[in-house]
């Protein structure tokens, strides 16, 4: 039989309608099951029907109050574990309800295990105990009490003395100092010096700052060696104190010798002796750097002193020291500028005199040299061929002219009057600046040809034969 869309549309509306209907009496009647069950207190049956209610049911609101139901029923029943004593299946059901109060009762019920390990004297399946709690729930209440556990577990048992310092600190840095107590730091002061020594046996020359590092680590930490602490660190400073002002770094040295007189405070005495002395030092060092020409630091040195020594006189007269040696390198610069354009322009007795002044102000390498070479540059200008015989005549106080005196002599001792002298002749070479000079010396037994380059701008003699080599090393 055909029957049209039309008819069927009616019959399909009322088979979905009852399907629904249907839908929602099953979904009614466990919820209903499972409430009546809950009242009687049937947890186990309860939580099936809440179950199969969660899997069928869209109401969204009626979902949310079952699951809050049936969270509560699985606490409920880990209740009942626990008064039966029944630790394991607690933990599986506390678990399965998962809301604070019943992680509570899971920490709760995980302690009450590990008490239970230690009594049995298995400390390692305690120790994972206590490890998963504070792993796990770490912003639960017990928590704190969870790690006082697993420190007293730890040195009761195995005197692990970095794993309790290092749940210590958790425990401060994570909860406060208020979740202390003395038993606790008792414990830690068990450790602490066992840590002190351990820093100490590692000192070295140069590895006090790493040491001081770590000492304080452990003084942030509440104990009753924290007094000690910081006098083994005051201490240190001291030596690095000691070691800076040996490198002249006195700001540092300062720096270091006042934290030890502030952490170690029965060698303050001590430690201001050291200061007292080391401003001495300072300034000495400072004219040091005054004499390297280093003014600026000269001058930072002087006024660290008084940091230490205020107002002493030494170093005010030290500072008007550098400040007139400042004043001096500037106008020294200032005349040299001058003097090279005068330089730059041929007038070199007019650059001579400004170099003089420069270098009256700044004795440095720099001006002197221009002095020497302004002398040179004047002498060329006047006579080049005499200031070029001049630097030979002159060279090693005459030592040439009295060796060719002393050959001359020689000769005519052997060979009377027969003896040519041709004298001293200055002709240019190659270069700039650079004249040969030649003497000649002949006779019928020996003949000496002297010859010599001559850079007038320096007066580097440069002997250009064996004889006239000779001549000058005599």
């Amino acid at each position: 039989m055909n029957l049209s869309f039309d008819r069927l549309l009616p019959l399909l509306k009322i088979t979905v309608a009852a399907f629904i209907l249907s839908s929602f009496v099953a979904c009614t009647s466990y919820k209903e099951a499972g409430d009546h069950l809950y009242d009687r207190g049937n947890y186990y049956g309860a939580i099936e029907n809440y179950d199969v209610y969660l899997t069928k049911s869209n109401n969204g609101v009626n979902k949310t109050q079952i699951e809050r139901k049936r969270a509560t029923a699985y606490y409920r029943l880990g209740m009942q574990a626990v008064e039966e004593d029944n630790l394991n299946l607690a933990i599986r059901f506390f678990y399965l309800a998962n809301f604070l109060q019943a992680d509570e009762k899971l920490v709760e019920t995980y302690l009450n295990i590990g008490d239970n390990f230690i009594e049995q004297g298995s400390y390692d399946e305690a120790l994972s105990i206590y490890n998963y709690i504070i792993d796990t729930f770490p912003t639960l209440p017990a928590i704190p009490q969870t790690i006082e556990y697993k420190i007293i577990l730890l040195h009761n048992y195995y005197k692990d003395k970095h794993e309790i310092w290092r749940n210590y600190v958790l425990m401060v840095d994570r909860y406060g100092e208020d979740t202390l107590n003395r038993e606790l730091i008792n414990i830690v002061d068990t450790y602490i010096k066992d840590f002190v020594v351990e820093i100490l046996d590692r000192k070295t020359d140069s590895n006090q700052d790493e040491l001081i590092d770590q000492l304080l680590y452990f003084a942030r930490y509440p104990n009753r060696y924290v007094q000690e602490i910081h006098q083994e660190v005051g201490l240190l400073y001291q030596e690095l104190g000691k070691i800076a002002e040996a490198d002249n770094d006195f700001i540092k040295a300062e720096k270091h010798l006042r934290l030890a007189a502030k952490y170690n405070p029965g060698i303050e005495k001590q430690v201001l002796a050291q200061l007292d002395g080391m401003v001495d030092k300072m300034i000495k060092y400072g004219d040091k750097l005054l004499v390297d020409r280093k003014v600026e630091e000269a001058i930072q040195i002087f006024n660290h002193t008084f940091a230490i020594v205020p107002n002493n006189q030494p170093a005010k007269n030290a500072i008007l020291k550098a400040e007139e040696k400042k004043r001096n390198i500037e106008e020294g610069k200032a005349l040299y500028t001058k003097a090279l354009k005068s330089e730059n322009d041929d007038e070199y007795q007019k650059a001579l005199n400004l170099y003089k002044q420069a270098y009256t102000k700044d004795p440095i390498k720099e001006y002197s040299e221009k002095i020497f070479l302004m002398d040179n540059m004047i002498e060329i200008e006047k006579d080049a061929v005499g200031f070029a015989k001049k630097i030979i005549t002159s060279h090693n106080r005459d030592s040439i002219p009295k060796r060719l005196n002393q050959i001359e002599s020689n000769l005519r001792a052997d060979n009377g009057d027969d003896v040519m002298v041709s004298g001293w002749r200055v002709m240019l070479s190659t270069g700039s600046y650079k004249y040969e000079v030649r003497y000649d010396i002949t006779s019928k037994t020996d003949n000496y040809y002297f010859i010599w380059q001559v850079n007038l701008l320096n007066r580097q003699i440069t002997p250009l034969n064996k004889e006239s080599r000779e001549a000058m090393e005599n």
